[in-house]
């Protein structure tokens, strides 16, 4: 029924990509040179770059940044547009952001487009004192919220004049709060930056000389990126690794920026091999799973596994195939958090609540459960992996999409049925495979006390035991992408021994 239903790793790989294409972005040292005076520089475009983006070395898009003046305030823009192939199917994705400032750095407001499922997200935010009006639109539909902001944040301009300030003589370290959009738009990001020197590195197919910068995310786990700026401060190359792939962002002009041959292909170079052989059909599977060099964080805890540390970089999961009848148990109230509406998880459109009312039926508990997995393994009839990452409400419109859009849509009809929801990020035994795992979304349901797994593009209701949970993600706004950001720790670097289940 579905052939390809592994795509987290797009969602993996293009949330780090963002990430990394924002660091620079951001323009802290972009425009970090001699041409202007940083305190008072010319009215109308000061600064115009071009960058080149590479995922595993091969070309996949590009990075355009801009800085303008206007009167006493400063405009910034990276805009980014990235290309990926995935098995048959190519898939372009961008994000635009903008931030407004004054000449002395006081962040004034921002904005943020994300295009990954063709219905671009808008993002927008207006500072006032130590709050920040946020707006999300998408399909014409608007969520305003608004929530505090601490006025020491730094936006890009404000970033850079601190690193200014500071300098790049090597051991220089320092922190900046910073605000990154495309990770949480509600929390305060502290970036440490730590000049190491200079090295010679690679740029386009030549050496040159640069100053390497390290620049830390304080998030769980750290996201570290490398940068190469020159005696200006004007970045060359900025590398963040992706588990097993590099991304490098490039200083370029605008025809070689542009122009990409060959996409980088990112399907069969995200499998885990196990160490032999996998029944699918197992009632019990124990799997012993580690990682070389940083630690294995800690997996979820659900119904149908559990984890148990052996040590910094391994431990024993065990996971047994989904039985429904023991979800009738009494249990504590639902967590309010995973009834709530998200840009992702659009409650309240109003094709998402007709679609929650038909699936329904007369149903509740369990039964409601299972209806609503069915109805949307049944509604979503293109089963293509052609979409990036789509809003249930896009689903609803588009009936197309693979596992994170089946995925997606059955937490929002869950969520509308007040039944309280999340996705899953994880892996699953590609099909037809006997010893391979791919990256896989699925969805879980509150019921009585416990989190149950449902599997739309499966067909599962009660899921086998060959879906294994790496990490759990609520979809809201202040955290939609960073916890799957999180995953590239392991990316690559996962180890997989079957301890008992076998064949």
């Amino acid at each position: 029924m579905f052939k390809h239903p592994m795509s987290l790793e797009r969602r993996v790989r293009v949330a780090g990509l963002f990430v990394a294409c924002a660091a620079v972005g951001s323009i802290p040292a972009l425009a970090a040179n001699n041409r202007f005076d940083p305190k008072n520089p010319p009215q109308g475009f000061f600064f115009d770059e071009w960058y080149a983006v590479t995922l595993a070395d091969t070309p996949c898009g590009y990075m355009h940044s801009t800085l303008r003046r206007d009167g006493d305030e400063i405009l910034s823009l990276a805009d980014t547009k990235i290309t990926l192939q995935r098995d048959r199917a190519s898939i372009s994705i961008g994000m635009t952001q903008t931030y407004r400032e004054t000449l002395d750095g006081r962040p004034l407001a921002f904005e943020q487009i994300t295009n990954l499922a063709g219905q671009p997200i808008k993002l927008r935010g207006k500072v006032a004192g130590r709050k920040i009006k946020l707006t999300t639109e998408q399909f014409g539909a608007k969520q305003v919220r608004t929530t505090d902001f601490d006025p020491e944040v730094r936006f890009a301009w404000g970033q850079f004049l601190d690193e200014q300030h500071h300098g790049l003589a090597p051991g220089t370290t320092y922190d900046i709060k910073t605000f990154e959009p495309s990770l949480t738009a509600d929390q305060v990001l502290l970036t440490t930056t730590s000049v190491i020197g200079p090295q010679d590195v690679q740029l386009l197919g030549r050496k040159v000389r640069g100053i390497k910068v390290r620049s830390t995310i304080q998030t769980t786990p750290p996201i570290v990126s490398d940068g190469w700026v020159d005696s200006d401060g004007m970045p060359l190359v900025m590398e963040l690794n992706l588990g097993a792939i590099k991304v490098r962002v490039l200083r370029s002009d605008r025809r070689t920026a542009t122009r990409v041959e060959q996409l980088p292909e990112l399907f069969l170079s995200t499998f885990v091999k196990a160490d032999g052989p996998v029944d699918r059909r197992v009632h019990r599977l124990v799997l012993r799973v580690s990682v070389s060099g940083d630690a294995l964080p800690d997996l979820p805890e659900t119904a149908m596994q559990h984890f148990k540390r052996t040590s910094q970089r391994s431990g024993e999961l065990t996971i047994e195939r989904s039985d429904w009848r023991h979800v009738r148990m009494a249990g504590r109230d639902p967590p309010q958090e995973y009834l709530a509406r998200s840009t992702y998880l659009d409650v309240n459109d109003p094709l998402i609540v007709e679609l929650a009312e038909k699936a329904r039926g007369e149903s509740d508990g369990v039964e409601l459960a299972d209806r609503l997995r069915r109805f949307v393994t049944r509604y979503i009839h293109k089963k293509d992996l052609g979409v990036g990452f789509a809003s249930a409400s896009e689903v609803a419109k588009s009936r197309e999409g693979d596992c994170t859009e089946h995925s997606v849509l059955l937490a929002a009809l869950a969520r509308v049925n007040k039944l309280p929801a999340r996705v899953v990020a994880g892996l699953l035994l590609v099909p037809g495979s006997r010893d391979e795992f791919g990256y896989h979304m699925w969805t879980q349901v509150w019921l009585n006390g416990q989190w149950v797994d449902l599997d739309a593009a499966m067909d599962q209701t009660e899921c086998d035991a060959t879906h294994i949970a790496l990490s759990t993600l609520s979809l809201s706004d202040d955290n939609a992408l960073s916890a799957v950001v999180g995953l590239t720790s392991i990316l690559g670097r996962l180890k997989i021994e079957v301890v008992d289940g076998g064949r």
